[in-house]
Order: C-alpha cells, then structure tokens, then sequence
C-alpha cells in the first residue's frame, strides 16, 4: 500500500500552484487598480490629451473599474486563503495518518479533506473574483468611449458627455452661432 505522503503529493503540489496563480491575480489587480489611479484619476502621467479627456469624462468610470479590481483582488485572496487552508488540513491529516496519531473530533480526515478540497464550491470565490474582472474591463471599455466625446446618450447622458461643436451649445464653444439649434428645434417641434 502506499503511503499517504507519497499519495498526497501530486494534489498537494497542485494546490500549491493554484496559491500561487491565487496570488498572482491578487497581485496583478492591485497594481491595476494603483497604476489606473495614478495615471488616469491622479493626473500622474503629465499633460496627454488622451489623458486629460479621460480625466474630463471618464472619472467616474475609471473609479467604478478600479473598484472592480480592488474587488477581484480580495476575491482572489480569499481564495487563495480557502486553497491554504486546505493544503494545511490536507497536510496534517497525512502526518497524522504516516505517524498513526489519533485523529481529534473537530478535525477532518484525509478523505474528507480532499473531498471538500475538491469540491466545486471551493471555487465560487473564484469564479466571483472573474466576475469583477470583467466588469472592470467593462468599467474601463466604457471610460474610453466615453472619452472620445460621444454624441448621443447610449450609454445615458452624464455630465461628462459634451455636444459636438457644431450643435452651438455656449458653455462648450462660446463662438458658435445659436441659430443651427433653432432650426433643428424648429425641425423636430414641426407637424408631420
């Protein structure tokens, strides 16, 4: 029979990767979230057209989108706690076994460990922490849409949307005639 340490090895070493991959994502989403706010929201990046439109209109997107990340961040480390905690138990249990200690009541066994260690539940942190990634880049997709000055309300009028120049809207072009909104109003309230 083989022993439960060299039977344990293989789903222990996996287990160490996916801490690792955990850790990494964690890792990778803060730094996002730091860099998104250092260079789009905290003007770090210097006088940039580009950035300073994204500064202008898309705040409140750049913000929601590193909150998303912030987000995934805790979800990935909380998985990856999860993920510790039962290469832990998973590891006691097998030195317990190789040693013929007796297994306490509030403790799990080996074969309950790698169930549970196994299960698909174990990974709904996970799986939470894809979802906020993809509402950041939603987040993010949406604060360079928004940037570029778009003309109609698609994704609903906010403050940081401005109307084209030729459209004459006075706090956004001071210089353009009032007269093309007349005759557009003109258009639009006429009888058909």
């Amino acid at each position: 029979m083989e022993s439960p340490i060299n039977a344990t090895k293989p789903y222990l070493d996996y287990l160490e990767k996916e801490m690792l991959i955990q850790g990494i994502l964690s890792a990778f989403c803060v730094v996002a979230a730091a860099g998104v706010f250092d260079r789009a929201i905290n003007g770090g990046a210097g006088p940039s057209a580009f950035l300073h439109n994204l500064q202008a209109n898309g705040t409140a997107y750049l913000i929601a989108g590193s909150a998303a990340l912030l987000g995934a961040a805790v979800m990935f480390y909380l998985q990856r706690s999860d993920l510790a905690e039962f290469y832990g138990q998973i590891t006691l249990s097998t030195l317990r076994l190789s040693r013929d200690m007796t297994i306490p009541e509030d403790s799990y066994n080996l074969p309950e460990c790698v169930s549970r260690a196994d299960s698909w539940t174990l990974w709904n942190r996970y799986k939470m922490g894809l979802a906020f990634l993809v509402l950041a880049g939603a987040e993010f997709g949406l604060a360079l849409v928004i940037q570029s000055d778009v003309n109609a309300c698609a994704f609903g009028c906010s403050g940081g949307l401005r109307p084209p120049p030729s459209i004459g809207d006075r706090r956004y072009n001071p210089g353009a005639q009032r007269a093309p909104l007349r005759a557009m109003r003109r258009n639009l309230c006429r009888p058909v």
